[in-house]
């Protein structure tokens, strides 16, 4: 039962520090439909006498001055929920993950490139004159999703009966790391993170949701590589995979890894070549035709529906999961980067309403 309308939460935003776990609390109360990481603010860029402005990345935008988000919940006295680190991702594969939920993509919402293509210090940049960048990136996590029927058994529940303590883990980086070689002079003093989120005052347990992030370096062409990397409990609801070449430098994604992903489990039971997963991601309706997909997969073991998974993730031994993948860049500098979204039910659970 809604006893309270939808608000937006916004915690007071802190200094972005480079290479530095800069934290943030979040507030207790209600159940969490969304919530974004956002940077924003401006950053001042100066070529160097002798600029060398690195090996770019694909989508050289801000989203790499962050390298990693967490969530760290810390459940509460007699609790009957999960606790520990439940979101682990990169921004970029949180970027990409939500817009399973959303339907397309959207990065830097200004569009601000650090280093444009071409090398070329972005709109006055160059020649040792400063350039001045007004960034804004929300980078979402979606906890509510349309794409289940009975969504709000997702919501996160941030109740102070479920959790006495929620704190964000942003991992951050300098433009030299996040482009290797770049030597410009960066002044970050006007750039800002802060948490928001759409929550409500709602009656009724939700399920625990894991987000994480995991990375496989292809050691070789291999037909039935086994990713040992990937949980072995709670229920899967879905995968995203993104296959990336050249992980040491520009990471760009390509269809030249993933030849053909095979499952067969009591939940999910398919062998289909890396095409054929495309199509079906974009029948199914989780990416439009009209974005790029190179490199993507989305494995959905839900149909849309929560209170029937079984505990799959328990099941991925090494005849259940098969990749057979390409090792176009040499051993150790392909990856299959996997993002798992799972639940895990509360004790004796009682059921939000829908």
């Amino acid at each position: 039962m809604l006893t309270k309308a939808v608000v937006i939460t916004d915690v007071p935003q802190v200094n972005f520090v480079p290479n530095q776990i800069v934290p943030i609390d979040i507030p207790l109360e209600g159940k969490i439909f969304e919530g974004r990481v956002i940077l924003e603010g401006t950053i001042s860029v100066t070529d160097a006498v002798a600029p060398n402005y690195g090996v770019g990345m694909q989508n050289s935008l801000p989203m790499h001055l962050i390298t990693n988000i967490k969530l760290r919940a810390n459940p509460a006295d007699s609790s009957r929920y999960l606790g520990g680190v439940l979101v682990d991702c990169s921004a970029v594969g949180l970027l990409h993950e939500a817009a399973l939920t959303r339907g397309e993509y959207m990065s830097e919402l200004n569009n601000v490139y650090l280093v444009p293509a071409g090398g070329v210090q972005g709109q006055g940049g160059a020649n040792g004159a400063a350039a001045i960048f007004n960034i804004y990136l929300a980078i979402p996590i979606f906890w509510r999703d349309e794409n289940f029927r009975k969504n709000l058994k997702l919501a996160f529940n941030a109740d102070p009966s479920a959790y006495k303590s929620l704190r964000l883990e942003i991992t951050t980086q300098d433009i030299a790391h996040a482009l290797p070689g770049n030597n410009s002079i960066v002044d970050y003093s006007g750039l800002k993170l802060r948490w928001q989120d759409e929550r409500a005052i709602v009656s009724g347990d939700s399920y625990v949701t894991f987000l994480t992030e995991h990375n496989h370096y292809v050691p070789g062409v291999r037909s039935r590589e086994v990713i040992k990397e990937l949980p072995t409990d709670g229920a899967f609801l879905r995968w995203l995979i993104m296959t990336r070449i050249n992980a040491n430098t520009t990471q760009d994604l390509s269809d030249a890894i993933l030849n053909k992903l095979t499952i067969d489990t009591p939940q999910k039971t398919i062998d289909l070549v890396a095409n054929d997963l495309r199509q079906w991601m974009v029948d199914d309706n989780w990416l439009q035709a009209r974005e790029s997909l190179t490199g993507m997969y989305v494995i959905d073991f839900s149909d849309g529906l929560v209170d029937t998974l079984s505990q799959f993730a328990g099941d991925l031994s090494d005849n259940h999961c098969l990749f057979d993948v390409a090792n176009p860049s040499g051993p150790g500098l392909d990856v299959v980067d996997i993002i798992c979204r799972r639940i895990f039910a509360p004790a004796n659970m009682d059921g939000a309403k829908s």
